[in-house]
């Protein structure tokens, strides 16, 4: 199966003109922790969205295959709009295949994808990793999400009534691409203006992620607090970033 990276974005709250994938993180920049993360349960297949200075980010990522995966790009000229607009050129690459949908920007322990690929995925249906705990959470900023019995019936950000977030990871099939453009039709090119048809359809399921570790990284403090926070794993050996050899650039370990 392949995974889709969304990776298009400028990211200037990070205050850098390099793309925001590009940014470093605990000696790794995001999108490689993305690509390792996944691979460490199996994904071997990316397609990366790029966008802002698309070759900058093609120069530096290349095509990672002394890693052991394959990375194919796909450019979206129209990256200044949201990021529906590359999730949808993504289609080209993924054809009719159900695939895995990440962001550059989102750090997270690979368990969270076994959790997301562990939940069987019906026909024309979609899956949403959540988390229910809302603790030290940025409600002003994240998307939250209204779950009933498993079925996510809302999602926003200024939604009113909800139960948990969305953590940036999903299990599409080509569902996604059509409800993507009934949005479009509408206006809307956000992810979540096509996600907010799948639920109307009860086309999207959620996959309780509660406990396992992922962030979100939009600001030079989320930056420092992920920073702290891998540190402070790796100090208590709860094997959250082991193995990493600085020296060298086809880092085989991210998280144990």
């Amino acid at each position: 199966m392949k995974a889709v990276i969304i990776a298009a974005g400028k990211g200037s709250r990070l205050n850098s003109e390099k793309p925001k994938p590009l940014t470093y993180l605990f000696g790794l920049p995001l999108i490689e922790r993305v690509i390792l993360s996944a691979k460490k349960i199996g994904v071997r297949e990316f397609v990366v969205v790029t966008g802002y200075k698309a070759e900058v980010l093609k120069k530096n990522l290349g095509d990672r295959g002394k890693c052991g995966v394959t990375i194919q790009y796909v450019h979206n000229s129209e990256w200044r709009r949201e990021n529906g607009i590359s999730v949808l050129k993504a289609e080209q690459v993924v054809g009719k295949e159900n695939f895995i949908l990440l962001m550059a920007d989102h750090v997270f322990d690979p368990k969270m994808l076994k959790i997301l690929l562990s939940k069987k995925l019906e026909k024309d249906k979609c899956t949403l990793c959540i988390d229910k705990n809302l603790k030290n959470i940025d409600m002003e900023d994240a998307t939250k999400v209204l779950v009933k019995n498993g079925i996510i019936e809302d999602i926003g950000k200024t939604i009113r009534t909800y139960n948990a977030v969305d953590c940036g990871a999903f299990l599409c099939s080509p569902t996604v691409f059509g409800a993507i453009r009934t949005a479009l039709s509408h206006g809307k090119d956000k992810l979540t203006d096509g996600v907010k048809i799948l639920c109307a359809k009860k086309q999207i399921k959620g996959a309780d992620v509660t406990g396992v570790f992922w962030m979100d990284i939009d600001t030079p403090e989320n930056l420092c607090t992920a920073e702290r926070l891998l540190e402070s794993f790796e100090k208590k050996k709860d094997r959250m970033l082991s193995g990493i050899d600085h020296t060298r650039n086809d880092i085989t370990t991210v998280y144990g």
